[in-house]
C-alpha cells in the first residue's frame, strides 16, 4: 500500500481488533508484532498487542504494553482503565484499584469508571468500599434502577438479605 505508514499502523491495528474479536487473538498478535518492530512506539499497534496478550492470558506481557502506552500518554484515562483490567485479571487487585484511581482521577465524571471501580472492588472482597461505592453512584444517578438490583444483588451474595430486599423494592 502507499498510505502513510500512521495509516497503515491504524489500520493493521483495526483489523488486529477484528481478529481478537473473532477469537483469532493469536494471528493478531503475530501481525501486531511484526509491524511493532518497524513502528516501535504506535500507540495503536500497542494498544491492540496489549488487548491480545490479555485475551490469551499472558498477563504479565499485556501489562507491560499498557506502562509503555501510559508512559506515552499518562493524559488518557482508558489506559489506566484497561489496565485496570489486565490487572483484574491477573488478580493484582490493588493495582486495579489504583489504576481506576487515577482514571477516576483524570475523568471523575465516568459513570462506567466508577461502576468499573465498584466491580473490582466487590471482587477484591473490599465490602465496606464496595457499597459506598454503589451508594455514592445510587446518589449520583438516583434515576438508574439497575445500580439499585446490583446493589441488592451484592447484599444477597453477601446474605444480608434485609439490605437486599430493600433495594429490590
Amino acid at each position: 500500500h502507499n498510505a502513510p505508514a500512521k495509516v497503515q499502523a491504524y489500520n493493521i491495528a483495526c483489523l488486529a481488533y477484528c481478529k481478537i474479536k473473532d477469537n483469532r487473538a493469536t494471528e493478531a498478535l503475530s501481525d501486531l508484532n511484526v509491524c511493532l518492530q518497524i513502528a516501535k512506539d504506535n500507540q495503536d499497534l500497542l494498544k491492540q498487542r496489549a488487548y491480545a496478550y490479555l485475551k490469551l492470558k499472558n498477563y504479565d506481557a499485556s501489562l507491560t504494553d499498557y506502562d509503555k502506552l501510559i508512559k506515552l500518554d499518562p493524559a488518557n484515562p482508558q489506559l489506566f482503565v484497561e489496565r485496570a483490567e489486565a490487572n483484574e485479571a491477573k488478580a493484582n487487585f490493588d493495582d486495579a484499584l489504583s489504576d481506576i484511581e487515577q482514571a477516576i482521577e483524570l475523568k471523575p465524571l465516568s459513570f462506567d469508571y466508577r461502576m468499573t471501580r465498584a466491580r473490582i472492588l466487590v471482587e477484591s472482597q473490599k465490602d465496606k468500599l464496595a457499597l459506598q461505592a454503589f451508594s455514592e453512584l445510587i446518589n449520583d444517578y438516583p434515576d438508574y434502577i439497575d445500580l439499585l438490583i446490583r446493589r441488592a444483588q451484592f447484599y444477597n451474595y453477601k446474605k444480608d438479605y434485609a439490605h437486599a430486599i430493600a433495594d429490590y423494592t
